[in-house]
């Protein structure tokens, strides 16, 4: 069913029995396969293939010119979603409300919070890339290149910057780093250390290197200047100012 309010381009294709809500938009060349979902307002941009049966597009979310949802067990974008061009969503993953990707996103897998590798290109251009074993709340923002490996846990309100790279943890002993609500990764941060806990509201700048081994604290508020090195296991302390380009910690 097709809402007599939704605007669908001339050239937009729509495969068999299709939903399509309220004052939704279908761009130009857009393809959508039967059983699909593109709920109230939100819009399909030109050149985007929704090719798995079943998916769900959420209320105000936006798949970006060129996006395509690949066929497989349904995918399901949520609420206020943006995704950006060019994006890969595979069938089966769940895009949760609010989140705000840059550059390529993709999510392949049944059980994918945010994503898998579906390429060997992922980290080099402007895809973000966030491993199946991941968990990122609703609400946290993504820069483009971000790459989030296994079993981190971003919290709601955090913002990951351009390019900034979370590792694994690189022993499954150790826990995965958590970046709590309200932090504030910077571009080109690498966090290498995969049991790192990062307390809410802390702040890492542009350039901060937290090195592998160990299981390193930077506490609540904490504010972490550009270029600074966290080693082993250093503790910074709640609302601590380490300056930039300073050294914490074993190196």
């Amino acid at each position: 069913m097709i809402d007599p309010t939704a605007d669908l381009h001339p050239t937009a294709r729509i495969h068999g029995s299709v939903c399509v809500g309220r004052d939704a938009v279908i761009g130009a060349g857009a393809v959508i396969d039967r059983g699909a979902v593109v709920k109230a307002e939100a819009r399909i941009e030109a050149g985007v293939w929704i090719r798995s049966g079943g998916a769900v597009i959420g209320r105000c979310a936006v798949l970006g010119a060129g996006a395509k949802v690949w066929r497989g067990a349904s995918a399901h974008i949520g609420d206020g979603v943006e995704v950006g061009p060019g994006a890969w969503i595979g069938g089966g993953a769940e895009v949760l409300e609010d989140v705000h990707a840059g550059g390529k996103v993709c999510p392949v897998g049944a059980r994918a919070r945010r994503s898998a590798w579906a390429t060997l290109v992922a980290n080099r251009g402007q895809e973000t890339f966030v491993s199946a074993s991941a968990e990122v709340d609703l609400g946290v923002s993504l820069g483009p290149g971000v790459w989030i490996g296994g079993r981190t846990r971003v919290e709601t309100g955090a913002t990951i910057g351009p390019f900034a790279y979370i590792a694994a943890p690189h022993r499954r002993s150790l826990p995965g780093t958590s970046i709590g609500r309200g932090a504030i990764i910077g571009p080109g941060v690498w966090i290498r250390g995969g049991a790192t806990h990062i307390g809410p509201e802390a702040c890492l700048e542009a350039g901060v290197r937290v090195l592998r081994g160990g299981t390193p604290i930077i506490g609540p508020g904490a504010l972490v200047g550009a270029g600074a090195r966290i080693g082993g296991d250093a503790v910074i302390r709640p609302g601590e100012i380490v300056p930039p380009g300073a050294r914490r910690g074993p190196q």
